[in-house]
């Protein structure tokens, strides 16, 4: 297909929500290169109608469109690094509400034993004196069963 002309337009906004067109058309020549024209034609349109030159940055050409393009691929590669984050962040949350549920759950068992005013000294020694009982309980465990049930030497234990 060969292309033999060229249109590039800019509407203008003016006051009290008035605009203007300013457009400009070109045929080219054969030898003429579709993309330098249209380049140039862009130039001289936002030249004429005053609009500051930035605008060619945002105006579609093969050199824009790879600009946008390279953009587009480094905004991609934050979002994927920041859902990763997220991702790690979210199992992080897990993982201390897990912790979370343990630990009240071992407070309401505190609770349940009304130990709230308890130190930790009485607590240690509330544990060895179970240690105690435990110990004491399988001794006497052993010795009934070394002699197939209570007899009556036994009463000296209670």
């Amino acid at each position: 297909m060969k292309i033999k002309e060229i249109e590039f337009s800019v509407t203008v906004k003016l006051r009290n929500n008035e605009s203007s067109q300013l457009s400009l058309r070109a045929e080219l020549e054969d030898w003429e290169d579709v993309e330098e024209s249209l380049a140039y034609l862009q130039q001289k349109v936002v030249e004429l109608s005053g609009s500051e030159a930035f605008i060619l940055e945002y105006l579609p050409t093969r050199e824009n469109n790879q600009k946008v393009v390279y953009k587009l691929d480094k905004t991609q590669q934050v979002y994927r690094n920041n859902r990763k984050r997220l991702d790690e962040l979210i199992d992080e949350i897990k993982t201390l509400e897990n912790r979370v549920t343990v630990a009240k759950e071992l407070v309401e068992r505190l609770d349940s034993y009304d130990c709230q005013n308890t130190t930790i000294k009485e607590l240690s020694e509330m544990i060895e004196t179970v240690k105690n009982l435990k110990g004491y309980q399988n001794r006497l465990r052993d010795r009934i069963d070394d002699k197939g049930g209570y007899g009556s030497d036994d009463s000296s234990m209670f």
